[in-house]
């Protein structure tokens, strides 16, 4: 019966994605957190990766890149001021959501025409 119950085993909830954080300052890890916040995975979201990433900038700006399965999908320069930070995040929520949406939309387009092979 052990065995039965290890063959057969009800499905378990699927990961819906990843969301890296590879920020290094306090204004990138305050833009991470306000990202986190915001982000809503999309419905079909297996495989999905997400980074946010911080490349230093001259003085008091910081570079932040959000890449999805290692595409960039869009890059903020933001400083140390809150409402910049939160501005941004919500920015970068929706163009990422639409990326992703647009991404889903030519993969099923793509999968409707075949591969050309009979």
């Amino acid at each position: 019966m052990f065995l039965l119950t290890a063959l057969w085993s009800p499905p378990q909830d699927q990961l819906s994605g990843f969301l890296v954080d590879q920020t290094i300052t306090p204004p990138g890890r305050e833009f991470f957190y306000q990202f986190e916040k915001k982000w809503v995975w999309p419905k079909v979201s297996e495989g999905l990766t997400l980074e946010v990433k911080e490349k230093r900038a001259r003085g008091n700006a910081t570079e932040v890149v959000i890449m999805v399965n290692n595409e960039v999908v869009g890059n903020y320069m933001i400083t140390a001021r809150e409402e910049i930070i939160e501005a941004y995040a919500n920015y970068a929520v929706r163009q990422t959501q639409i990326y992703i949406q647009n991404n889903q939309e030519l993969l099923k387009a793509f999968e409707l025409l075949g591969n050309g092979i009979y």
